[in-house]
């Protein structure tokens, strides 16, 4: 292939497949030296190429050693089957390698770039052979082995070679041909940029062998390349040759994309080879510039002079973007540096920017005895005398001088300015904000960012440079899974009073919570309330006046009311609206909004209760969820002519709306699960709500349902209201009050300290939990709606978490009910329950319900007979509430207690206790993994828990196979003592170890009984033997002959291994050896 104008690049590497390297102390000449001499310098092994294996023994003796090592595998391997242990064994037909192997072989001697990091090498042969090492760490399967080895033998032409395979347990070591450049080398050293004909020839030629390159990876090998760019397109010198890299990466490791990507990828290199930007092609893109020097150069030549003047002569207007919003708390902040430390307002660096005509400027110099000379000075400023009343328009600084007026003595209140002539153009004012004034909120940043995104801006990499890496990751990630929310967003950009409270950490917060309806809604909400009241005047919502008005209800609250007016008519809200009927109109507008008056700081805040919330609920479907709605509304099978209310913990009653297809029941489902996360936010998450230490001492705080109970409970309410999902159904299926029981008594009772009987812990929990279930839940609720106004004093929190004592008050009326019930009265000030209705009016919409269906509570009638659900169904052990109270008193239904026989060792058979009402075949249990799990502690299937028992490996393994026919599969984290169980008679199965499997193949190893397997052969061994060993990295040593005893050295306490045995050291004698001699002080000679 000709390419007209590379010929003269100059390559990074210079390196011959068949000739040493130069800089090595080996010649590259080959025919300017003598044959003689060139066999000298090859015979000649320099020091530097020692390999760390052959300098430490004699090939012989590694020859020896490598022998023997495979003989005792074998051995093992025979040995290992007896003893049903988990051998690694070779695939058929080949051998297992070690590092030790590759380096035996080959010597390296340089770490090099080829298509990513790779080692060059040369072998122990005469003639050196050059090539590049590749370490891949992953487990090949024997359908990978095979496609390996195929490459290796037919050597395919637009490939690199793979000229050697070393495949070990646990890595594999791929040697390829040399070769000195890419693609993306020849582009960054071009000493010119490539013509449109120059680009066609290459398109034309490249393509075509890029392309055949990918028919053979495709047709042949059956595989996705995935990896097509410009660094891993490779050219060969020798026949002008393109070849696609990392050929062993491909085959090894799961690709993203498809066939179709991979063609579509040939098009974009055409493209990146057109980009600009190179040294050769650019030599001014390596001078490093600094913007505010490039400005300021520009600036010089409207440049005036520098002046102290006072303040009363400066004033401000501010732009809507490329400039901060006032602030009056950044204000308080700075007279109090102004009243500890000097102003400091003659250094550079403090000065501000102003503008000024001519003819204003000689006037001020005439009256101020001033010359341009003394202007010029930046150490010496004369006194500029304005003529009265005269305004001098800052460019930027409003902050200082606001503080400095408060702060300095008449007489003393001036400031340094840096003037310039008013016909200075309006990009360079810009840019002397931005490059003078630089700090910047996060709210600041992210307005101009999207705002120089949104218009093409010159200045976006300015404001990209202020973001930092964590939060220009969070909003690329908004960006590319969230563009409704980032569109809701640019509408307030307009809008500098509602920024102040934003930070890159809430857009983070927005993504965690996967709700792009709900943000969205709400973000809509705040748009409206603001362009309403200030259509076409924009600028002018101020930051002060947002946070005066902000989150007050003027409809319902006396108090907030006449708040709103007071300021108004007093001028202290929006001072910048003027005309009486513009405020006027304002104010009714104010005066207008129903519910709270809302603003960025409001979502801020509210954000904190949604995110935890939107956390429990995820669990209630599967894998990734980047939209909470849409993945529980599918998963929605109840009947739409009859929804289910909540309207108390253990009742939901049946509303008749008759819509028939309507998505209406579905959402009003939806809700309910949110409401309940509500009700649980301290127990299902790890959220605290602010309170005092008296309040979350107090035993109904301390004593409140654990986390499992409540996503237990979670889970019977999802399935109740009508959601399905395998998620669910464990969540239904778990005991739930048995172990909360059980850890209760041994937190009450420790071991370490008092003697048990036998089986006391099952039988003393199984116990309570029939204790708990002695009540009757309560079959008549009345709807008694909490205030949302009243006449006392007192103030509550208007958005964000609710205090501890509010939510102790408000929370048994978070029920649909409640919450949507008709609106009262005003008062003098609101309640918390109010508050807490209003941010579920925000997120959910007020109309929960379509026209035409009037729901009960509406009604005057409050009074509701519910029908009893059950919402903490029995779990094994619990008797029938009916059967045990049938013929029983009150008082005897407190006090006897039906005695409990007792049980096998290890059992905990709950049809030995009667009479009891089996009600746990209406929700079935997940099956119990043997060995990993008893019955007092059932995991959910699909997911990763932990062991509860110190049991050893060996034991568990005993107790897994002695039910190895009817035990669910499970993958065992031995280091972390951590299990996952899956379902075989689950029709998903497949998808759900595949899914499970793929999250964490990256950093783990999985061994199955025949040895370390690949990610993909998982599934298929799992269903084999139903039993698969992950692990991270080996920390001691890699378990190639024995990894049950490797495993089952891991201690059941600590999780933890020994540091090494006796028997685990090279030479124990040695060892020993080396001990007695350190603490005798003798030197050793080992």
């Amino acid at each position: 292939m000709n390419v007209p104008g590379y010929r003269g690049t100059v390559l990074p590497m210079n390196i011959r497949s068949q000739e040493p390297n130069p800089r090595l102390g080996l010649s590259t000449s080959g025919s300017e030296q003598s044959q003689a001499q060139l066999d000298t310098v090859k015979h000649q092994a320099p020091k530097t190429l020692v390999s760390p294996v052959s300098s430490l023994k004699a090939p012989n003796t590694i020859r020896k050693k490598t022998k023997r090592i495979a003989e005792e595998t074998d051995t093992l391997d025979t040995s290992s089957n007896e003893r049903g242990r988990f051998p690694v064994r070779p695939a058929q037909g080949e051998k297992n390698s070690d590092e030790g192997e590759v380096w035996w072989k080959y010597h390296r001697f340089l770490e090099a770039d080829q298509a990513g990091p790779g080692i060059i090498a040369h072998d122990n042969s005469i003639d050196h052979l050059i090539v590049v090492i590749k370490e891949i760490r992953v487990h090949a399967s024997e359908n990978q082995r095979r496609q390996l080895y195929r490459v290796l033998n037919e050597k395919p032409t637009n490939i690199v070679h793979l000229t050697d395979l070393f495949l070990g347990t646990l890595s594999v070591h791929a040697v390829y041909e040399p070769l000195e450049t890419s693609m993306h080398q020849i582009q960054a050293t071009s000493r010119r940029d490539i013509t449109e004909i120059e680009l066609a020839i290459i398109g034309k030629e490249a393509s075509a062998l890029i392309l055949h390159g990918l028919e053979y990876i495709h047709n042949e090998l059956g595989i996705v390349y995935g990896q097509l760019n410009t660094r891993n397109i490779l050219l060969s010198h020798r026949d002008c040759h393109l070849k696609l890299a990392n050929i062993a990466a491909s085959i090894l490791k799961h690709q993203q994309g498809s066939y179709s990507g991979d063609i579509a990828a040939v098009g974009t290199l055409l493209v990146s080879m057109k980009e600009p930007g190179t040294s050769g092609r650019n030599p001014e893109s390596l001078q490093l510039e600094n913007p505010e020097e490039r400005t300021m150069a520009r600036a010089a030549e409207y440049f005036r002079g520098h002046a102290k003047i006072l303040l009363r002569h400066l004033e401000f207007h501010s732009p809507l973007f490329a400039s901060r919003a006032f602030d009056p708390t950044h204000v308080e902040r700075l007279k109090n540096v102004f009243q500890q430390d000097a102003c400091a307002r003659s250094e550079p660096c403090n000065f501000i920017s102003a503008v000024i005509d001519d003819d204003t400027l000689n006037q001020a110099i005439i009256q101020s005895s001033a010359t341009v000379e003394a202007l010029r000075s930046e150490t010496e400023m004369p006194f500029l005398l304005l003529p009265n009343g005269y305004r001098l328009r800052c460019l930027y600084g409003r902050h200082r001088v606001e503080a400095a007026k408060e702060v300095l003595i008449p007489g003393d209140s001036w400031w340094s300015v840096t003037l310039y002539h008013d016909s200075i153009p309006r990009d360079l004012r810009r840019q002397l904000c931005i490059h003078r004034d630089g700090d910047f909120s996060s709210g600041d940043v992210y307005r101009n960012l999207r705002h120089c995104e949104l218009t093409t801006n010159t200045e976006l990499a300015f404001w990209l440079s202020k973001l930092s890496k964590r939060s220009r990751r969070d909003l690329v990630s908004t960006k590319k899974r969230y563009p409704i929310i980032l569109a809701a967003l640019d509408k307030l950009l307009p809008f500098p009073g509602l920024w102040a409270d934003f930070s890159f950490g809430f857009l983070r917060r927005l993504i965690e919570i996967s709700c792009p309806v709900e943000i969205t809604g709400y973000l809509d909400g705040i748009y409206r309330i603001w362009s309403t009241l200030f259509e076409g005047m924009n600028e002018l919502v101020d930051l002060m006046s947002v946070r005066l008005v902000e989150n007050l209800v003027p409809q319902q609250s006396c108090t907030d009311r006449n708040e709103v007016r007071d300021t108004m008519e007093n001028g202290i809200l929006f001072p910048h609206v003027v005309g009486s009927t513009a405020r006027e109109n304002l104010l009714n507008g104010l005066l207008g909004i129903h519910g709270r008056i809302l603003s960025l700081h409001s979502l801020v805040q509210d954000s904190l209760l949604w995110h935890p919330c939107a956390q429990a609920i995820k669990q209630l479907v599967p894998g990734r969820c980047d939209d909470l709605r849409h993945a529980l509304l599918p998963r929605f099978h109840g009947d739409g002519a009859e929804w289910l209310i909540q309207t108390g913990e253990n009742a939901v009653e049946a509303l008749q709306a008759g819509l028939g297809d309507s998505p209406q029941p579905a959402i009003a489902a939806y809700v309910q699960l949110w409401l309940f996360a509500i009700r649980y936010i301290e127990s299902l998450t790890r959220t605290n709500l602010p309170g005092s230490r008296d309040e979350r001492n107090s035993e109904r705080h301390s004593l409140r349902p654990t986390r499992r109970e409540s996503s237990h409970q979670l889970g019977v309410l999802a399935r109740q209201l009508g959601f399905k999902s395998h998620q669910i159904d464990s969540f239904c299926g778990q005991s739930a009050m048995k172990p909360s029981a059980r850890a209760y008594l041994l937190a009450r009772r420790p071991q370490t300290n008092y003697v048990y009987p036998t089986q006391w812990e099952n039988s003393a929990s199984s116990r309570i939990v029939q204790l708990i279930g002695v009540p009757k839940p309560i079959t008549t609720y009345t709807v008694v709606v909490p205030p949302t106004a009243t006449n006392s004093s007192g103030k509550v929190k208007r958005c964000g978490l609710p205090s501890l004592k509010s939510y102790l008050k408000d929370r048994e009326s978070i029920y649909i009910p409640h919450i949507y019930s008709p609106d009262q009265q005003e008062g003098e000030n609101l309640t918390s329950f109010a508050i807490l209705r209003d941010m579920a009016f925000v997120f959910f919409g007020r109309n929960l319900f379509p026209g035409g269906v009037c729901p009960w509570w509406t009604k005057d009638s409050c009074s509701v007979h519910c029908t009893p659900v059950d919402c903490d169904p029995h779990p094994p052990g619990t008797p029938d509430r009916d059967t045990l109270m049938v013929g029983q008193t009150d008082t005897q239904m407190a006090l006897d207690l039906i005695p409990l026989p007792s049980l096998g060792p290890g059992l905990e058979d709950s049809s030995c206790i009667a009479p009891l009402n089996q009600t746990s075949t209406l929700i079935p249990l997940p099956p119990m993994a043997p060995g990993f799990e008893d019955s007092s502690r059932i995991a959910p299937l699909n997911q990763t828990a932990h062991i509860s028992h110190h049991r050893q490996f060996d034991e568990m393994l005993c107790e897994f196979a002695k039910y190895r026919q009817t035990s669910p599969a499970v993958i065992y984290f031995f280091k972390t003592r951590e299990y996952c169980k899956f379902d075989f008679s689950d029709p998903h199965f497949n998808q759900e170890v595949t899914a499970f499997v793929n999250t964490i193949a990256n950093n783990h190893y999985f061994f199955g009984n025949g040895g370390a397997l690949n990610p993909k052969d998982v599934l298929s061994a799992i269903r084999s033997i139903p039993l698969v060993l992950a692990c991270t990295e080996f920390a001691h040593f890699t378990p190639q002959f024995d990894l049950r005893q490797y495993v089952a050295a891991f201690d059941a306490h600590t999780g933890k291994r020994p540091n090494g045995e006796e028997s685990d050291q090279p030479d124990a004698q040695n060892g020993r050896r080396l001990r007695e001699r350190q603490e005798t002080g003798e030197d050793s000679e080992l």
